[in-house]
């Protein structure tokens, strides 16, 4: 059945990708191309040669087309296999049509519009400048695959085929009401045949048990099955099967006397080899069978006891191999001989181990033996190391003692410099002030000046009024010695007052040279002050950065002490590694003699290696002196 199925699926995908191939060239021949203008419509009302091409291509295909057309891309007939189709047959809702607007070939299983049939609507697009403007379809008359290639076919007495699109649909069956109308996608068994698309299933039917096989068509989607009965597919076993058995009894019988003659003597000799075989696989290669027979049992026997005396000198080599004697030769081995070839790479493996063991242990037994060397010099160095840091532990104390000390003077000088800037600052402002009050006394005694010229002035006035008084008076004569004798005390209050504003303005003027001497030194005073003031804040500054400078230096000869000890405990755990790693090289001298010895047994070619290790001996190694931080 899987055959039938097979065969009838691989004819109609051929029919079917032959009919696309022969479509594509007709979309692309002028007769039809020049049908239609680039809007799709027909360009002349008498495509004679189109038509003529179709009715040639029905004649190539006889019985297969139901009707052929040119569509324009308003989906209506611009020439066809028969006349009246043209203006009248549209497909414009069709959806192999609606493929072909995109450009794709379409496949479509439909009832025939003209003769309500179904058909297979094969739809090729027709192209003008890249773009699609119409449509190449045939209409295959779907009873034509049935008749070529459905109904001859039949499977065992009532069996037959039947074919169905990819939807389930019937396309063809014996049963004609059924094309079209039913589908086995009613059942599980079509669910589950659409699913795979080919492949082979038992199912019940009505009560039987039928058998289908199935294939898909790869060109259209659809599913041929041919299937039958299960009793009437295997009813012509029965009577085969039971002439076979009659047949064959007697046969049997007949084979069965002469083999019984034959097997004994076979079965002796079988069982004296399986015996033999059961020795050799309990490691047992001593014996040997010694058959002598002239067929296929002695040469079998011959074999098993060549094969024997390999595996016994397969052990013996094995047993030289476990004594220590690599020098052994394995002797030449076949091409197929596994187990001899693997002794032989086993024997010169193993003996390239040795030696390797051997140089090995040569090698360590002098790496112990400078490792033991080194760890001396590595305590030796780690004591000098030690000392070296005690003493330099001990001259960072006392610097820190000292850097301390000096960062307390430096805190005192500061403090001092700072009081002695800010007494100089006081000093100078309080200098600045009385320059400022001498000037406020200069400008005063200028003033006091002015006032006493003016007293002058006023006396030598009042001086010059007495005297006319007095003139006045003399000329009164009796009548004016009163007013002589006032207006003479006036001129002599007026001189004396002349004279006392003569001295005051005498002592004024001298007491303003000495101020303007007075002023001139407090500016030259001022001057010294604020440049002592000034001396004075760069030393305070000096001082202060001396005092930072001296904590951070303090600060730091603290950490450098702690970084000693530090180092100082590295120092110690050096020297205890370096005890351990001497202990360790001690111990792995003793294991290197040890190999030593381990690998005297063992033979290799060349004779066995010969070396001797050197103890090495605990190395003295000094106490780590203690850095007191």
């Amino acid at each position: 059945m899987h055959t039938i199925a097979d065969n009838i699926s691989k004819q109609i995908d051929v029919n079917v990708t032959d009919l696309t191939r022969t479509f594509r060239t007709l979309a692309g021949r002028n007769v039809v191309r020049d049908l239609l203008n680039n809007e799709g419509a027909a360009v002349t009302e008498n495509p004679v040669q189109a038509e003529a091409a179709l009715l040639q291509m029905m004649q190539d295909y006889p019985g297969e087309f139901e009707f052929l057309a040119v569509i324009g891309n308003d989906g209506i007939a611009v020439a066809a296999s028969q006349q009246e189709l043209v203006g009248q047959l549209n497909v414009a809702d069709r959806g192999y049509f609606k493929s072909n607007l995109a450009g794709k070939v379409g496949y479509e299983v439909v009832k025939s519009r003209v003769s309500g049939e179904p058909i297979l609507v094969l739809a090729v697009p027709v192209t003008i400048q890249g773009q699609p403007q119409g449509a190449c379809i045939g209409a295959v008359r779907i009873s034509f695959f049935a008749e070529k290639y459905v109904s001859p076919v039949t499977v065992a007495e009532r069996g037959y085929a039947y074919l169905v699109d990819a939807t389930g649909t019937f396309l063809a069956h014996p049963t004609p009401e059924n094309i079209l109308n039913g589908t086995i996608g009613d059942y599980d068994w079509g669910l589950k045949m659409l699913a795979e698309g080919s492949g082979f299933q038992v199912y019940d039917w009505k009560g039987q048990n039928k058998v289908v096989s199935y294939q898909v068509i790869p060109a259209t989607g659809w599913v041929i099955a041919a299937g039958a009965e299960f009793d009437d597919m295997f009813a012509p076993l029965a009577g085969i099967a039971q002439a076979n058995i009659f047949a064959g009894v007697l046969t049997l019988l007949g084979v069965g006397a002469v083999l019984f003659v034959i097997a004994t003597s076979i079965v002796k000799a079988v069982k004296q080899g399986v015996d033999f075989a059961e020795e050799i696989k309990d490691g047992d290669v001593s014996h040997r069978l010694r058959l002598v027979r002239h067929d296929e049992i002695g040469t079998l026997a011959a074999a098993l006891d060549k094969m024997a005396d390999g595996l016994e000198e397969k052990a013996l080599l094995a047993e030289s191999i476990a004594n220590g004697d690599l020098t052994v030769e394995v002797g030449e081995v076949g091409e197929r001989d596994r187990l001899g070839q693997a002794f032989a790479r086993m024997v010169t493996n193993l003996g390239d181990l040795m030696t390797q063991l051997q140089a090995a242990a040569e090698q360590i037994a002098a790496g112990s033996v400078q490792l033991a060397e080194g760890s001396q010099n590595l305590s030796q160095g780690a004591t000098e190391s030690a000392a070296s840091l005690e003493q330099i532990s001990a001259s960072m104390i006392e610097m820190a003692s000292q850097t301390e000390q000096s960062a307390d003077n430096a805190g005192q000088a500061s403090s001092l410099s700072q009081g002695a800037k800010n007494a100089a600052t006081r000093g100078s402002q309080m200098m600045s002030e009385m320059v400022t009050a001498m000037g406020d006394i200069n400008r005063s005694g200028e003033d006091i000046s002015k006032i006493i010229k003016v007293i002058d002035e006023i006396a030598f006035q009042t001086n010059l009024l007495a005297l006319n008084a007095a003139v006045e008076a003399a000329r009164a004569g009796q009548h004016g010695k009163g007013f002589a004798v006032v207006a003479e005390e006036v001129r002599n209050l007026a001189g004396r007052s002349a004279k006392a504003a003569k001295e005051t303005a005498e002592l004024i003027e001298n007491s303003a040279e000495k101020t303007r001497i007075g002023n001139d030194i407090a500016d030259k005073t001022s001057a010294a002050l604020k440049g002592i003031v000034a001396g004075t804040s760069k030393v305070s500054d000096l001082v202060a950065e001396i005092a930072a400078s001296s904590k951070e230096q303090s600060g730091g000869i603290g950490q450098v002490t702690t970084g000693l000890g530090q180092i100082d405990q590295v120092t110690q755990q050096s020297t205890a590694n370096a005890e351990e790693t001497a202990a360790a090289a001690e111990e792995l001298s003793s294991q290197a003699d040890h190999l030593r010895q381990s690998l005297a047994r063992f033979k290799v070619k060349g004779g066995a290696a010969q070396f001797s290790v050197r103890p090495v001996a605990p190395p003295s190694l000094p106490s780590t002196p203690q850095i007191a931080m």
